[in-house]
């Protein structure tokens, strides 16, 4: 069967679409957020030292603030941060329904129960107080929340009576494509 000239530049392209991309598979095939196509990707560590947010004894404040500059407006961005444990402070969490807030120059940009993986493995508690006794890493988009120039980063815990609020976290990442 022949392939006509069109059909082989067309070949071509998306082949070296792909390849630039650093990607072969379709869109839709993986649960991972789907990563655009931009020119530059530019990982910014807010903090890579260990956090322990809430009100029990050990814990540094019900929230931890950061900054960052972004140079260039952005195409993309997205939000990481780490939950760890085990932990020194023996610190499990976080709550999934009262999930720690992340706050970027004043904009909510999560957390909320869907941005959790449903691993049942790991969490422990029932109800309103189902935490993690495991590392998990939760990313959330927030291109539309960053501005070029300074910006401001807030984790803070939800404390509420009945629950636990504290947590350990590490990786505070915000993630740009330009």
């Amino acid at each position: 069967m022949g392939s006509t000239p069109f059909l082989r530049q067309a070949r071509r392209f998306l082949w070296t679409a792909g390849f630039l991309a650093g990607a072969f598979t379709l869109a839709g095939c993986s649960d991972d957020p789907v990563e655009p196509l931009p020119s530059e990707r530019t990982d910014i560590v807010v903090t890579d030292e260990l956090h322990h947010l809430g009100d029990n004894v050990g814990a540094e404040g019900t929230a931890f603030t950061g900054t960052f500059a972004v140079p260039a407006a952005v195409d993309s961005a997205f939000v990481s941060v780490s939950f760890v444990y085990p932990n020194p402070q023996d610190q499990s969490g976080p709550e999934i329904v009262n999930a720690p807030r992340i706050r970027l120059n004043g904009t909510l940009v999560g957390l909320t129960i869907g941005d959790f993986p449903d691993n049942a493995v790991c969490i422990v508690g029932e109800g309103d107080t189902r935490e993690y006794a495991c590392d998990v890493t939760l990313r959330v988009p927030a291109a539309t929340a960053i501005q070029v120039g300074s910006n401001t980063i807030e984790l803070q815990s939800e404390a509420h009576w009945g629950g636990d609020d504290d947590f350990v976290f590490t990786d505070l990442v915000v993630t740009i494509w330009t």
